[in-house]
């Protein structure tokens, strides 16, 4: 899913249902962060400090191995201010789908990211109008060519994005 606000993950826990999946979290959300910190305990989110790359990525190699029910990733790591879609990251994607080739669905969301932050989304939650919609499933190679099958999953989600906003462009 590409990451644009604080809605992001209930919006896609809501369109998961019945099932829940784990997202993937910054430490610093593990702890003293009211209903986020207690909801990734006990759904067992792997939580990952991007500075140290080994354990992170170890943590997602276990959470891979470990999932009931699919986990939410955003592969640019960070909300973004505009709600563009920004370079992603797959390191830590290449070696969930080595784990399990899963098949991987993909949310485009759009007009959340007015609430961006918690201010944000206090002072615009009048002006907030989001959409999102789901795209998949799209299979994993069985080479395991993995960076081409998730650079065309971005391509995906940039042009699926550049219909929601009515052709306005994006990113590339």
């Amino acid at each position: 899913m590409n990451h644009q606000s604080l809605l992001d993950i209930p919006t896609a826990v809501l369109m998961a249902e019945p099932y829940i999946p784990r997202f993937i979290a910054r430490a610093r959300y593990g702890n003293w962060v009211p209903a986020v910190s207690l909801c990734m305990r006990l759904l067992g989110c792997p939580i990952i400090e991007p500075e140290n790359r080994k354990a992170s990525l170890r943590a997602l190699r276990e959470a891979a191995r470990a999932q009931p029910h699919g986990i939410l990733v955003f592969p640019e790591g960070h909300r973004t201010r505009d709600g563009e879609i920004q370079a992603f990251h797959t390191a830590g994607l290449e070696i969930m789908l080595r784990e399990r080739p899963l098949p991987v669905y993909v949310l485009v969301t759009d007009g959340f990211w007015k609430g961006r932050r918690f201010v944000d989304f206090l002072f615009n939650i009048d002006r907030i109008d989001g959409r999102t919609e789901v795209m998949g499933p799209f299979h994993p190679p069985a080479d395991g060519e993995y960076a081409a099958f998730l650079q065309g999953l971005r391509d995906e989600m940039v042009e699926r994005l550049r219909q929601l906003r009515g052709g306005a462009g994006v990113a590339a």
